[in-house]
């Protein structure tokens, strides 16, 4: 890595961040009381993007890098092939997850109306971006990393996520509504669709993700 350019501004040079992505579920053959009575057929990720700083003295150009967290995500995968539902492996761990699935898998529901294969279900719970790093794409950007990760490459994993701005209680309505709008303009801008009350969704056999490659 170059250690001589120096980054210390808000604007995020991306070939200094690094993003890790991590997966964990409880031990094959165990149960872990943190997961509750979370199914075997469910994981949870994290996903986290650091930007590296360094220093902008020239004599001092092997220094450590600081290291600022810029965009983080977290959610859960489901694997249908192990699984009876979405709701019966999300039900037990949180009850908006539980709502989240009520609306992937109901009578008229996101499943009920795709014709493409669906073998694993990736729900996003949270998606936050530093506020002094925010209107560069890094949301997107984490977000697309992430599943790229998850879904390995595969084309059949269905994506979703309901699509509400940080401490929404606390805005206005006006602000709220600008706040909805200003999600759904970067969501649809790297292919999810909108369903209904603020979810969206993806299926990884569409296209999408090859703007944020520019």
């Amino acid at each position: 890595m170059n250690t001589i350019t120096a980054l210390r501004e808000e604007l995020v040079d991306l070939d200094y961040v690094e993003c890790g992505v991590t997966v964990s579920r409880p031990l094959l053959g165990g149960r872990n009381p943190i997961w509750s009575e979370a199914s075997a057929g469910v994981a949870r990720v994290n996903a986290k993007a650091t930007l590296h700083l360094f220093d902008v003295d020239e004599e001092n150009v092997d220094a450590e890098p600081q290291l600022v967290t810029v965009a983080q995500a977290s959610g859960y995968t489901v694997d249908l092939d192990r699984v009876r539902s979405t709701f019966d492996a999300l039900d037990p761990i949180d009850a908006e997850l539980a709502n989240i699935a009520e609306a992937i898998d109901g009578e008229d529901g996101i499943l009920a109306a795709m014709d493409e294969m669906v073998s694993q279900v990736i729900v996003i719970e949270h998606l936050e971006v530093d506020e002094r790093y925010r209107g560069q794409r890094l949301g997107p950007r984490l977000l697309a990393t992430l599943i790229d990760t998850v879904a390995s490459g595969a084309y059949d994993s269905l994506v979703v996520l309901r699509a509400m701005p940080l401490q929404w209680r606390d805005l206005s309505e006006i602000d709220l509504r600008r706040a909805k709008k200003k999600l759904a303009a970067a969501y649809t801008g790297i292919g999810f669709k909108p369903f209904r009350d603020d979810l969206y969704w993806k299926h990884t056999a569409f296209v999408g993700f090859e703007a944020l490659e520019d």
